[in-house]
């Protein structure tokens, strides 16, 4: 699955709107996250439609898992 640090900085880059930032980032965690596949393919696709909030949203729903003890 997909670091914390990178969840955290795919969301700081969902923040800005950079959705060029979110594409180059998911093409690198593809290559080297075969497991972080569904994630990566879902982020993909909302990046595509430029859905911001939506990309927001299931960042953060990530990040909240992650940090649970």
């Amino acid at each position: 699955m997909i670091s914390l640090p990178i969840l955290d900085n795919l969301y700081h880059l969902a923040m800005m709107g950079d959705i060029q930032g979110i594409e180059q980032t998911l093409k690198e965690i593809a290559v080297t996250d075969a497991s972080a596949q569904g994630l990566v393919d879902k982020l993909y696709t909302l990046a595509a439609n430029f859905q911001i909030k939506q990309i927001q949203h299931l960042l953060l729903a990530h990040i909240s898992l992650k940090k649970r003890p």
